[in-house]
């Protein structure tokens, strides 16, 4: 962890892995704790391949890793710009 704010908020490094319904999320900490965060993304993204997406951070990147998630696997909604999820 490194340290944040002048409060020494500690630091989380985080990498989100994920197929394209991930590529603008956004992670946000608490007062207890900060998380900078980095999105590795593409869209259509297998589930076999997400763990290799890791590769495009630099080792040192890597190390400095403290959470991984990887949300992968789901399935996109036909929706319309106008309509909404829940009324399909």
């Amino acid at each position: 962890m490194e340290e944040g704010d002048e409060k020494h908020t500690p630091v989380v490094k985080v990498a989100v892995v994920g197929g394209s319904n991930c590529r603008n999320i956004i992670m946000e900490g608490d007062d207890d704790i900060s998380l900078n965060t980095q999105v590795l993304s593409e869209g259509g993204l297998k589930i076999a391949y997400a763990a290799e997406k890791l590769e495009e951070l630099s080792p040192e990147e890597r190390d400095d890793l403290k959470v991984v998630v990887m949300h992968i696997g789901t399935c996109d909604f036909p929706v319309e710009k106008e309509e909404h999820a829940e009324h399909l």
